[in-house]
């Protein structure tokens, strides 16, 4: 049987739930809109990306988050001006921003640390005002990889060995060598030193496999790099082989070069024989372009001959008057006779 009073209780206390209910609703969302404003208004305090950069560096209370938990744009920028480097820890200093911790992956620069920051939306955060101006002018002359990596002049001749800052040692057999130093970093977090390469180690320049004896030389490749010449004392610089040419490997192995892509030919050839540590020689006579002029060169006497011309400076970009000194007076005919 139908009950009036019931039926008033009952409409009563609906009313009364949800006009409860749209008053939580309503506290909610301002709260959430006041959280919003001052986080908004927080970042606005600082009158720079310098300010930001050491409140998050200095903050106290930064937590570790997932790199999946970082904001999207962060992900990308990361990805655009980093290229080469992984995440190895993220932090979150509430209500001011990240600081992400990168290292190499791989490289001569291997595990090389480098912690960047961004603010709470994920945008990069830059110290140097004229640092973002070169950065800017240089993004666009050289599209997307900004950090250009210094190994990029040169490839390593697998294996080669590295030993870690536990004196632990890592044996690099190939490519995919370099996660096992990935996996060491990450299961040692906070290590701050980077692993160091036994020599001597090969690498491929160009065409040519160049031995590795110590740090020195390496560096000395490494400015090469830095200053896109592949490597600094190349025989390249002053003179050009001619494609095609051959080259006899240790296993006696002939890989001809038809142009700059049979190098990967080459490259393969010492990753299939790991343990070869000798490299590729030219087949005899081959053809170079030096100051200008096609020439032959017969044998490896004639070659070395050519290169320590290189070496000492001899090359195509220096004048003939190098060699000497004129002594004054003296005297100039004109073409009219003068």
């Amino acid at each position: 049987m139908f009950n009036f009073f019931n039926y008033l209780r009952m409409k009563n206390y609906l009313k009364y739930t949800l006009q409860n209910l749209k008053s939580q609703i309503t506290i909610i969302a301002m709260i959430m809109f006041c959280l919003s404003c001052h986080e908004t208004m927080i970042t606005k305090d600082f009158t720079s990306d310098l300010d930001l950069i050491s409140a998050i560096k200095d903050a106290k209370n930064k937590v570790i988050i997932s790199k999946n938990s970082l904001p999207e744009e962060t992900k990308i920028s990361i990805s655009f001006n980093y290229y080469g480097n992984y995440i190895s820890k993220s932090e979150l200093a509430p209500e001011l921003g990240y600081q992400v911790d990168l290292r190499k992956h791989k490289g001569m620069q291997v595990a090389n640390k480098t912690v960047t920051y961004f603010d709470i939306d994920g945008r990069m955060l830059l110290a140097d005002e004229d640092f973002k101006a070169k950065r800017a002018v240089k993004g666009k002359k050289k599209g997307n990889r900004k950090n250009k990596d210094l190994e990029d002049c040169f490839d390593f001749v697998y294996p080669f060995t590295l030993v870690m800052p536990d004196v632990s040692e890592i044996e690099i057999s190939d490519t995919e060598g370099w996660d096992f130093v990935k996996a060491w970093y990450e299961a040692n977090p906070e290590e701050q030193e980077r692993p160091t390469f036994v020599f001597p180690l090969n690498i491929l320049v160009e065409d040519s496999e160049m031995e590795i004896n110590n740090e020195n030389e390496f560096k000395v490749v490494a400015e090469g790099c830095k200053n896109g010449k592949g490597h600094s004392q190349g025989k390249e610089d002053c003179f050009e082989v001619v494609y095609p040419f051959t080259l006899k490997m240790p296993d006696s192995t002939l890989i001809t070069l038809e142009s700059n892509d049979g190098k990967a030919a080459v490259k393969a050839w010492h990753e299939a024989h790991p343990d070869v540590r000798g490299k590729g020689v030219f087949v005899f006579p081959i053809n170079i372009i030096f100051e200008g002029n096609e020439m032959k060169i017969n044998g490896q006497d004639e070659l070395k001959a050519i290169a320590e011309g290189c070496k000492n400076g001899k090359s195509d970009d220096r004048k003939k008057e190098d060699c000497f000194e004129i002594v004054y007076p003296f005297t100039l005919s004109m073409p009219d006779g003068t």
